[in-house]
């Protein structure tokens, strides 16, 4: 299957707002940018996980997604979408079993919860131009993801999701984004 083929089968299952976090997001690219977003956001929490690395294999899921949609690879994608769609549906489930049982990793964990609840959902709501400025600047070595637009915006706004929390304000954090200067 082609990855637009994937992906409107993986669409036209969701019946409600509740069936995915990406259900307002308007488009497969939204999503690809949500996830890259995410991931590049995270990736200096990663590290601090210890015992609580499990939560790491959402990011190599989304690297390996990315992968495969800028390679245009249907079949490589077909094989991770869904299962990328799945963790991040759990995410916060999952994150939350983490923090009871490895307490001592409370404040990260809660700050890459912060993190996932702001940067996913973000890029569902970014004005089209600016979205497809940031999509078409996110590049992958089949390791990592990259984009030095989406790095600029995570290294000013980061920030504020940190002090923030799950409380930021989105209509700020989505200027911020939308009028980088």
């Amino acid at each position: 299957m082609t990855t637009i083929e994937v992906y409107n089968q993986w669409r036209s299952s969701l019946n409600a707002p509740d069936d995915s976090i990406f259900y307002y997001h308007p488009s497969l690219d939204r999503i690809i940018l949500g996830c890259a977003m995410y991931q590049i956001a995270s990736r200096p929490l990663m590290s601090k996980l210890g015992k609580a690395e499990s939560l790491t294999v959402i990011n190599i899921y989304i690297n390996d997604t990315i992968t495969a949609w800028i390679d245009e690879d249907g079949e490589a994608f077909d094989s991770t979408f869904g299962g990328l769609m799945t963790l991040m549906q759990a995410f916060f489930i999952s994150s939350q079993a983490m923090i009871k049982r490895y307490p001592a990793k409370k404040k990260i964990i809660n700050l890459l919860q912060s993190t996932f609840a702001y940067w996913v959902p973000i890029a569902g709501d970014i004005n089209e131009e600016r979205a497809d400025e940031l999509l078409d600047s996110v590049e992958t070595d089949g390791q990592r993801i990259f984009s030095d637009k989406i790095s600029k915006l995570v290294e000013r706004i980061q920030p504020i999701v940190a002090r923030e929390g799950i409380d930021m304000d989105m209509m700020l954090g989505l200027s911020l984004i939308e009028n980088p200067k």
